[in-house]
């Protein structure tokens, strides 16, 4: 939608200008026209200058026609004002018409959607509630009346006039009236008979174009009238509006209308990806409505017993009575933020209590059950718009005290509740865990821009705060926003549900190679002014290999549980790690190059068996019979090899260093390091990236087997150690008991 802002006072000096000037034109034009006359046409220009037809004339009207347009337009911003359906800044003293979108500016247009659609909206809602009157099957009137309401629905106008005439308190009532007219009841069996009533959907056609309405309306208003309508719409919910919610205080019929008005979608995708099916993003509502209506539904209780007795028609599901809010909540960020996690008041730090953010969102998201449905669907939409608001704010680098900890709470309590469900879709209890193609598109996502928290989550041990601050000391963690941190078990879910998919995941694992590389980069460039920089690399590529073999964990865990091929996930997996690692160099500014490695990673792990690490390890190890085959089933072999190649790409080793170290391989080293010491691995001198061999895998093994410590006393034993963080880690995400990992304590 689009609001024409204009000056009132300046506007209108404007076009007392030009009827002014148009005035002069006239009078001056007379005057020449008398001068003629007097001295009997001394000249051919009467034809400029005579009666109303002359040019001057012409002109003068055509003057008089842009100031009337104006004072058009002019009028329609006063009265739309006035009336308080379009938006305005006492301030500048601006006010504003409205428009929709790839509509003409002309004052013919201006009038009709605004006072013509104020009007007309009137005159709907008087219609309407004479049709609810009546009472009578009317479909022809019914269907006259929808095509009215769904002409006006988008117009903030049309919207807030409707709302007001009908009064928002019964917005709820009016599709369920609605539904009355149409309904047939019929009584059911059973011990003991209760009236049963089917839904015609008559009232959901209404319910849907309310929640338009309430859209566009809300967009428009300011805080105070905001807060007011939701007050009105959510308390009409109740019974009896004066109490505090309670299980026998819903009004269940009218708690299935609002759901069904906050439930509707605009068009578009939740995860942007057209292989997946969604029912689509919810409208875009004003961020005071939103919030206040979350704050007024939060205490709301769920289907009860009570609820499943209240007889009358039922338009949408009233069973859940957060399913609305949360769908509508997921396309507006700022507003999720401002309802889930609001910021401390008091000076001079602003802070967000992560605890009770965490907490609130499990209590809220236990009102359905997790799984492959619209309610997790809508929470990872809501998690990941949240941190995409968060990465753009970054990517700006624009900063505020708050320094995403309000995101942080919110996508750690989302993605922890979700993570550590024990219920299926069906609301079973069970061990699985199993989530939408839509919802693993929309939490890799999230995760993705989260590279810190994922990696200090997926070292031994939970940790043990819901969100952390990276270390401002720190070259390569200075940039991040506050990072949210997940237990064992909901990041072991979570990352195996991604690895189901194969772009979800090599994305994924793209962001934390970036991050990895960009952190050893950092380290290695400022190595020799810090005393503790090797000890520090060291750590860098333990906890990179911990994260990976968590991550190998948790696909292996998961493609077992729901019966999916596990070794073949798993082979994906390691594989377009491996890929990611030779893409993406160990420089700063790594993720400049993401892209290109993605894409590059994708296709080398979908070639198969060409080039795979999987099978050219597995080859190598049978033949040398220098490693025992549950080394190589734990991947113990493959990370080796990766920690290896992100080592020679660091910097830290002398060419001097490496031709020596070549000497030393038990096996044809030269693929990997040339006989002057240059690396071979990894993205070349104009960022080309080309397949490693079997080859080059072997020699990376037997490489990282050797590589000097000497003057790198940091790095001593770093295989050993790598290995035995990566084993742990992985048994962190796959127990080998076949227990869940470790939830929150």
């Amino acid at each position: 939608m689009t609001f024409i802002s204009l000056n009132k006072d300046s506007l209108q000096t404007f076009i007392s200008g030009l009827n002014s000037y148009a005035d002069s034109v006239d009078n001056e034009r007379g005057q020449v026209y008398i001068k003629l006359w007097i001295n009997s046409y001394p000249t051919e220009i009467s034809d400029m200058v005579n009666g109303g037809d002359s040019t001057l004339a012409t002109k003068a009207g055509e003057l008089r026609s842009h100031a009337s347009d104006l004072q058009t337009r002019l009028d329609e911003a006063v009265a739309m004002n006035e009336d308080g359906v379009t938006i305005s800044d006492p301030e500048t003293g601006t006010i504003s018409y409205y428009l929709p979108e790839g509509v003409s500016d002309t004052a013919a247009n201006v009038k009709k959607h605004n006072s013509d659609a104020q009007a007309q909206a009137t005159k709907d809602a008087k219609g309407l509630q004479a049709f609810i009157d009546k009472g009578e099957e009317d479909d022809a009137r019914y269907q006259e009346l929808l095509a009215k309401l769904k002409g006006g629905q988008d117009n903030p106008v049309y919207a807030s006039t409707f709302i007001d005439a009908v009064g928002p308190e019964n917005l709820t009532q009016i599709p369920v009236d609605v539904e009355d007219v149409y309904v047939d009841s019929k009584t059911g069996g059973g011990i003991v008979s209760k009236t049963e009533w089917e839904n015609t959907e008559h009232g959901d056609a209404i319910a849907q174009i309310f929640g338009h309405m309430l859209a566009a309306g809300s967009t428009t208003w300011d805080t105070e009238k905001s807060q007011a309508v939701a007050d009105a719409v959510a308390n009409s919910v109740k019974d009896d509006p004066k109490k505090d919610w309670g299980g026998s205080n819903v009004n269940a019929p009218r708690m299935g209308a609002l759901n069904t008005m906050l439930g509707v979608s605009q068009e578009g995708d939740l995860d942007g990806i057209e292989e997946t099916e969604d029912h689509g993003l919810g409208l875009t509502y004003g961020t005071d409505f939103l919030v206040r209506m979350g704050q007024n539904l939060e205490n709301a209780p769920t289907s009860n017993q009570y609820f499943d007795h209240q007889e009358g028609p039922r338009v949408g599901d009233s069973s859940n009575p957060l399913s609305g809010i949360v769908h509508a909540m997921a396309a507006n960020p700022e507003a999720a933020k401002q309802w889930l996690a609001p910021a401390a008041t008091q000076p001079p730090t602003v802070r967000v209590d992560a605890d009770s953010t965490v907490s609130r969102i499990r209590a809220m998201m236990d009102n359905s059950a997790i799984g492959d449905n619209q309610w997790t669907d809508d929470w990872a939409k809501l998690a990941e718009n949240v941190s995409a608001q968060a990465a753009n704010q970054t990517a700006l680098g624009a900063s505020s005290p708050m320094n995403g900890r309000d995101s942080a709470a919110v996508v750690s309590g989302v993605l922890n509740a979700m993570g550590e469900s024990s219920s299926n879709a069906m609301g079973e209890t069970s061990s699985e865990f199993t989530l939408s193609g839509t919802a693993r598109n929309l939490v890799g996502d999230t995760l993705e821009r989260y590279p810190m928290g994922v990696d200090i989550s997926a070292q031994a041990g939970n940790p043990k705060k819901y969100t952390t601050s990276p270390d401002s000391n720190s070259l390569w963690a200075a940039n991040l926003q506050e990072q949210p941190l997940f237990s064992d078990l909901a990041l072991s879910n979570l990352v195996g549900q991604v690895g189901q998919d194969d772009r979800a995941i090599v994305e994924l694992q793209a962001s934390q190679t970036v991050y990895n590389h960009e952190r050893v980069a950092a380290i290695v460039e400022h190595a020799e002014d810090d005393s503790g920089g090797e000890a520090a690399l060291a750590e860098a590529l333990q906890d990179q290999s911990s994260t990976s073999g968590f991550f190998m964990g948790a696909i292996g865990r998961t493609s077992e549980q729901i019966g999916a091929a596990a070794d073949q996930r798993v082979k994906f997996y390691a594989d377009s790690a491996a890929n990611l690692v030779s893409a993406i160099p160990v420089a700063p500014g790594a993720g400049a190059a993401i892209d290109t490695a993605v894409s590059f990673a994708m296709s080398e792990a979908r070639d198969g068996a060409k080039n795979s690490i999987v099978n050219s390890l597995a080859t190598a190890e049978t033949e040398a019979k220098n490693e025992n085959q549950k080394n190589y089933a734990e991947g113990v072999t493959y990370n080796q090899a990766l920690t290896t190649m992100t080592l020679l790409q660091s910097g830290i080793y002398s060419a001097e260093e490496l031709a020596s170290t070549r000497k030393g391989v038990a096996v044809d080293a030269s693929s990997v390091i040339a006989s002057d010491g240059e690396v071979l691995v990894g993205p070349d001198s104009q960022g080309e990236v080309s397949s490693l061999t079997p080859e080059q895998y072997d020699a990376l093994v037997e490489v990282g087997g050797v590589l000097p410590s000497g003057d790198n006393a940091g790095l001593t034993d770093i295989t050993d150690r790598v290995t035995t963080r990566y084993t742990e880690a992985s048994r962190n995400a796959k127990p080998d008991n076949g227990a869940d990992p470790a939830p929150w304590d």
